[in-house]
């Protein structure tokens, strides 16, 4: 049976609309801290749709909230307190905030404050604090969750080539946060600090290769002029905001970290009336669409398991 040509256009012109409809509904999450914020309420969550640039209130903190990260799947956001080492999980759905532990009980260094990089990545929170670490800090949750299993840290293998400054000074190691934001259909970690100190001083933008059990690190590019808060939106576009630009979002190249294109954010007064542009920054940016891809290195339970299996079979076939 034909179809007639008429109702073929209407077809395919809805489908248009449906789809282009779907590419302007790619957000990231957006957190204000307690300055800076311009027009947008301090301490606040914020989706920020990426084609105009809107910020759409959704709910408040009740500390600073800094290192943000999604688990779209469960609905939570997880930050920790700008100005301390208290870990958080805020319920979209119920809009409560709940405290789920402080994270020097886990192996958080000492001394460090939730002010670095964070994102959600195949159910774990991953974390760097904000200066002079080496590590990327993987927090296992539990099934719902809802809680803390354990905190495993994670170290480039050639990180001492890249940055060889490893004093805890703020720009050793990982470097001077920044932000961090994890590709789910590579498992690369894109990042961005200040490493070095001095004339050596760098601002780079770099990756992190999670699907390595070396978690090769690599400079994509060491001087981006800014360092940024970044997320990926549902499309897999890469998102930054700089401090103090006056609210500035940029799209970046995830292979060089440079700017495709960029537009002021927006607000409205009390979530109604006339949109315009906002003058105030985030604190901090997280990921949307999946958090699911690529496998991690297996979990340090899982390894245990991997080498008795071997051992066990190295055995029997020497037997």
């Amino acid at each position: 049976m034909s179809i007639p040509i008429h109702i073929l256009k209407i077809t395919c012109a809805v489908s248009i609309f449906l789809c282009g409809n779907c590419l302007e509904a790619a957000s990231f999450i957006a957190v204000t801290g307690n300055s800076e914020n311009g027009e947008f309420r301090e301490n606040s969550f914020y989706e920020v749709e990426t084609k105009k640039g809107r910020a759409r209130y959704i709910g408040s903190a009740s500390v600073a909230p800094n290192q943000l990260a999604y688990d779209t799947l469960n609905g939570n956001y997880y930050y920790m307190d700008h100005g301390g080492s208290n870990f958080y999980r805020y319920d979209v759905n119920e809009g409560i905030e709940y405290l789920m532990g402080d994270l020097t009980a886990y192996g958080m260094p000492a001394g460090k404050t939730g002010s670095g990089g964070g994102d959600f990545y195949n159910g774990r929170y991953y974390y760097t604090p904000e200066t002079g670490s080496s590590s990327i800090y993987v927090v296992s949750l539990t099934e719902d969750g809802r809680g803390i299993s354990r905190q495993t840290p994670i170290t480039p293998f050639n990180l001492g080539l890249i940055n060889p400054l490893d004093d805890g000074s703020a720009g050793a190691g990982l470097g001077d946060f920044g932000d961090i934001a994890i590709d789910s259909t590579s498992g690369f970690m894109y990042g961005s600090s200040s490493m070095g100190s001095g004339s050596e001083l760098m601002t780079t933008f770099w990756r992190i290769n999670l699907t390595d059990p070396q978690f090769e690190m690599t400079i994509l590019n060491a001087n981006v002029g800014s360092v940024y808060q970044l997320a990926f939106d549902d499309n897999g576009q890469l998102w930054g905001n700089s401090w103090q630009s006056g609210g500035v979002m940029v799209q970046l190249d995830p292979a060089t970290g440079e700017i495709i294109s960029q537009q002021n954010l927006q607000y409205r007064e009390d979530g109604k009336g006339k949109w315009r542009d906002a003058n105030g920054d985030f604190y901090d940016l997280a990921s949307t669409g999946s958090r699911d891809g690529f496998p991690v290195i297996p979990e340090p339970s899982q390894t245990a398991l991997i080498s008795l299996a071997l051992a066990a079979l190295g055995c029997r076939r020497r037997r």
